[in-house]
């Protein structure tokens, strides 16, 4: 069964996925200084990552990631460090005690930036969520 607040995630995940593909389609998302391999990596490190997600909460222009106690450091490190070079619209706070990313954007136009991290690190969360694997 799910519940209101599973409805109101998967609701949230549609729309913000709908508005990534249409900036996409546009041409409209902030540019990444990254090359062909450094997106490539940069995707491995969020596919190695997602499993780990046990949460994510939205507000206005960030969005927190809580991590499980097995997930890959390295792996986060690596992408925080990535993502600060090739985006600097982007800010983000670790708090290493409870586990949790925070990822924000400077400007409001940014945001499809943020939804694209939201939707590739935390696409498996939301399907667990919703009763998928």
């Amino acid at each position: 069964m799910i519940t209101g607040d599973q409805e109101s995630r998967e609701k949230e995940f549609s729309a913000a996925k709908e508005a990534l593909d249409e900036a996409l389609a546009k041409d409209e998302l902030p540019s990444c200084a990254l090359d062909e391999a450094g997106v490539q990596a940069q995707q491995a490190r969020h596919a190695r990552l997602a499993p780990s997600v046990t949460n994510l909460e939205r507000q206005a222009e960030t969005v927190l990631f809580a991590f499980s106690d097995d997930y890959d450091r390295q792996a986060l490190e690596e992408m925080v460090a990535v993502e600060k070079q090739c985006c600097p619209f982007f800010d983000f706070a670790f708090n290493e005690g409870k586990r949790e990313l925070t990822v924000g954007v400077k400007e409001e136009e940014m945001l499809p930036a943020l939804e694209a991290i939201a939707a590739h690190l935390g696409a498996r969360w939301v399907a667990q969520q919703n009763g998928g694997n």
